[in-house]
C-alpha cells in the first residue's frame, strides 16, 4: 500500500527541492500532491498531483499559498495511503486526509512558516498581502502542529525554532548534500566554451561570493571581507540585488567581478579555486557551505543560523558576527589559515547516503 508525499511547492532550484528528490527515491512508490510544480521535467511521469492554486497566474501562486494553503493541506482527498510524509517550510504540515483516517504521519521541517514566526528574517513579511492577523494565524499553525505526529528539523537551529514557537522536539536529520560527487574530481577540467574562458580570466587568488541576488543572502558583505583580505571579490548568482551590489562595487578598493547565474561544474570550480568562500546569511541550514567544504574551501559563515553547526570554526573556516568588523577581520585571518583537506572531511558527514539512511530509519519508526 503506498504512501503520500507531501511538499509545500516545486521550484527549479532549492534545498527543499533536494530533500524531495530523495524522499521520492527512498519510496518510489508513493504518490506525491504539491501546490503547484514549477519545474514539470524534473520527475517523469504524473506521480506528481497539483492542488487547484496551480491553475492561478504564476505571479499569484505565492501570495494565495499564505491565505489559501491551510484549507488546502487540511482538506486532502483520502486515499488508503498508509503514511503521510510532509516537507514544509511554510503550512504543509497541517496535511491531513478527509474524510479523517489514522495513519502514521513524519514532518520534516525546513523552517516553521518564518513570515510569521520570524518576520525580520522573512522578507514576505512586509507584502500587503501576506499581513493576515499574526496572532490567529500563530495560534492556527501551532496547533497545527499539536496533532502527535513525528517532527524532524534540518538544523539544531531549526529545532530551538520549532520548540520556541510550537513547543514541541523535534529529531535532527541534515539535508542531503552531494558531497560525493562534487569531491570526486578537479572540475576545472569539466568546463567548456564561455565557462572556461570566463574561469581562466579571473585573478588566481579571489574572494568567492556565491548565491541567489535576494537582499537577506548579504552579497554586501562580501565586499567588505575582499576589502579586508585585500584580493579580488568573485559574485556569482542573479536576483533583484544585484543592481544594489553592483553599485556598491563601484566603490570598492578591490576588483569585484560579477558571473551572473553559473553552472554547476563554473561554480564547483570556483569553490575549489577560491581563497574564502562567503556566506552572511542567517539560514536554516544552508548546504552551499557544505557543497564548498566538499569541493576544498575555507569557509566563512553567519555566528548564527543553521550554517555553524557544519562549519568547524578554526578548522574547516570561521564564523563571523558580520555586524562586527572587529569579528569580520579575525574570522577572515583564523579561515584563510585553515586546511581544504579538512573542510573535505567534514562535508563527508553531509552526504546524500547519509541522509537516506537516517530518513528511512525515521520513517519507519
Amino acid at each position: 500500500m503506498p504512501g503520500l508525499i507531501v511538499h509545500e511547492w516545486i521550484e527549479n532550484f532549492g534545498g527543499a527541492e533536494k530533500v524531495l528528490d530523495e524522499i521520492l527515491d527512498i519510496y518510489p512508490e508513493d504518490d506525491a500532491y504539491c501546490l503547484w510544480n514549477d519545474d514539470p521535467d524534473r520527475y517523469v511521469g504524473s506521480r506528481i498531483r497539483q492542488s487547484p492554486l496551480a491553475k492561478l497566474p504564476a505571479s499569484g501562486r505565492k501570495s494565495a499559498a499564505v491565505v489559501l494553503s491551510p484549507m488546502v493541506w487540511r482538506t486532502l482527498a483520502r486515499s488508503n495511503y498508509n503514511r503521510i510524509i510532509v516537507s514544509s517550510h511554510l503550512f504543509a504540515h497541517h496535511a491531513r486526509l478527509v474524510p479523517k483516517r489514522d495513519v502514521p504521519k513524519y514532518v520534516f521541517v525546513h523552517s516553521p512558516a518564518r513570515y510569521i514566526w520570524e518576520p525580520s528574517l522573512d522578507q514576505r513579511a512586509s507584502h500587503p498581502l501576506f499581513r493576515l492577523p499574526v496572532a490567529f494565524a500563530r495560534k492556527l499553525d501551532k496547533s497545527a502542529a499539536q496533532l502527535g505526529y513525528k517532527l524532524c528539523a534540518n538544523s539544531n537551529f531549526v529545532r530551538s525554532r520549532i520548540n520556541r514557537c510550537w513547543d514541541r522536539d523535534a529529531r535532527v536529520i541534515y539535508p542531503p548534500v552531494d558531497t560525493e560527487r562534487i569531491s570526486a574530481r578537479d572540475w576545472r577540467g569539466d568546463l567548456q566554451g564561455e565557462d572556461e574562458r570566463r574561469f581562466a580570466s579571473l585573478p588566481s587568488q579571489f574572494v568567492l561570493g556565491a548565491s541567489r541576488a535576494v537582499h537577506y543572502k548579504g552579497l554586501d558583505k562580501v565586499l567588505e571581507v575582499a576589502r579586508i583580505a585585500g584580493i579580488p571579490a568573485v559574485i556569482a548568482g542573479d536576483g533583484p540585488d544585484l543592481p544594489r551590489i553592483r553599485s556598491l562595487a563601484k566603490n570598492s578598493p578591490v576588483p569585484v567581478i560579477f558571473l551572473g547565474r553559473v553552472s554547476d561544474a563554473l561554480l564547483y570550480s570556483l569553490y575549489q579555486q577560491t581563497a574564502l568562500y562567503v556566506f552572511p546569511p542567517v539560514e536554516d541550514f544552508g548546504i552551499m557551505p557544505v557543497e564548498a567544504m566538499a569541493a576544498g574551501a575555507r569557509v566563512l559563515v553567519n555566528i548564527e543560523g543553521g550554517a555553524r553547526e557544519t562549519v568547524q570554526n578554526g578548522l574547516t573556516g570561521a564564523v563571523a558576527d558580520f555586524s562586527d568588523t572587529d569579528s569580520v577581520r579575525d574570522s577572515v585571518e583564523i579561515a584563510l589559515g585553515c586546511d581544504p583537506d579538512r573542510s573535505r572531511a567534514r562535508a563527508g558527514q553531509y552526504s546524500r547516503n547519509r541522509f537516506r539512511q537516517e530518513f528511512a530509519e525515521w520513517t519507519s519508526s
